[in-house]
């Protein structure tokens, strides 16, 4: 018996409702395959269900941790504590195993503050609504309301707690540890590198001892105010960073926490266009700035001008090699803050790949 005539090819909305439902991090591994199925409705969903169901299974055996279904397990019986035992090996059962299909959708996310938020408000629903549906069904399974709630509110606290901390050690996808470790050591290079320029800013004052009252506060000032200015021309936005997206249960914390920070880098959000950007001006007024106390030391040496003699030569000679190699050192941090962000959005573009596409069909 062939395939039913009909309309081939699933419609839109189910095709979407089985790319939402497919765990985050194995969508780009079914969604060619969900789209090349020329099927009619029914076995389009039939198959799709099926491979949904997989991929679950799959998640839910790689996630598996005795250890953290222990701990789990403990904790919230010590929430329950003092309820009848049956109706609590029920609750007890029913939540670690919303906690298993919760670990198949976040899998293989390491440990991450930001996630214990959803989960503790999803751990207190699925709490309320499993007890609420069996006082409707059967109610000798059903805890007591105090006990209900006292399980609810505790086991909220302790068990996104706990879960996060045995999670926060190295995530079992290497990838967002590297990325994290890239964003760090360049943000450390940043702060390192700023910290340098106000340094030389102080020497070189010391070293060219001022004439005009205020030239020092000037000159330390500037280089603080054009490296601001030099990042804040960069970013499309006044914060300069990306919007944190609402909290999700099926969505990975950590993926929206480093897109946020990614666009705090020294990259532009823009698109190279012909002209030259204005920060690029910036960049430049800043060493031209940095470099003006050893201009005017070299001016008054030529001039002839007394207050040459009170120019320390030597730091400013190394001031000026410093400088230099502050110089080349920033072309490497540019790139390094260029190659962290890039992979970052190109990270959260194919993640979020399978969103976008269901959602613009």
């Amino acid at each position: 018996m062939g395939i039913p005539t009909g309309k081939i090819g699933p419609r839109k909305w189910i095709r979407f409702l089985a790319e939402r439902l497919t765990p985050r991090y194995q969508r780009d591994f079914i969604a060619g395959d969900l789209q090349a199925l020329a099927l009619v409705p029914r076995l389009y969903a039939w198959r799709a269900a099926k491979a949904i169901a997989c991929i679950i299974k799959y998640q839910m055996i790689a996630s598996f941790d005795v250890w953290l279904v222990t701990g789990e397990a403990s904790l919230l019986w010590v929430a329950i504590a003092g309820s009848p035992f049956l109706p609590s090996i029920v609750l007890l059962m029913l939540v670690l195993a919303a906690l298993r299909v919760r670990d198949a959708y976040i899998y293989s996310a390491g440990g991450s503050p930001g996630a214990m938020a959803p989960e503790a408000g999803g751990i207190a629903m699925f709490v309320f609504l499993a007890e609420t549906a069996l006082g409707w069904t059967a109610p000798s399974l059903a805890l007591p309301t105090e006990r209900m709630i006292q399980g609810a509110v505790i086991g909220a606290v302790t068990l996104p707690a706990w879960r996060m901390i045995f999670r926060k050690g190295e995530p079992l996808d290497k990838r967002p540890r590297e990325l994290q470790e890239s964003l760090v050591a360049a943000w450390h290079m940043n702060l390192l590198w700023a910290a340098a320029g106000v340094v030389l800013s102080l020497t070189n004052a010391a070293a060219v001892p001022e004439i005009i009252h205020g030239r020092d506060f000037l000159l330390g000032g500037l280089p603080v105010v054009l490296l601001c200015a030099a990042y804040r021309l960069q970013k499309d936005h006044f914060t300069g960073m990306h919007p944190r997206a609402p909290l999700s249960l099926f969505r990975d914390p950590r993926q929206d926490e480093l897109l946020h920070q990614s666009a705090m880098l020294w990259f532009p959000d823009r698109r190279k266009s012909s002209k030259l950007p204005a920060y690029v001006y910036a960049e430049v007024l800043y060493f031209v700035v940095l470099v003006l106390p050893a201009g005017l030391a070299a001016w008054r040496w030529i001039s002839g001008d007394s207050s040459a003699a009170q120019v320390d030569w030597r730091q400013l000679a190394i001031n000026v090699g410093a400088m230099a190699a502050l110089a080349a050192l920033w072309i490497c941090i540019k790139r390094l803050n260029r190659q962290t962000a890039l992979a970052l959005r190109e990270r959260a573009e194919r993640a979020q790949a399978p969103d976008s596409r269901g959602q613009n069909e």
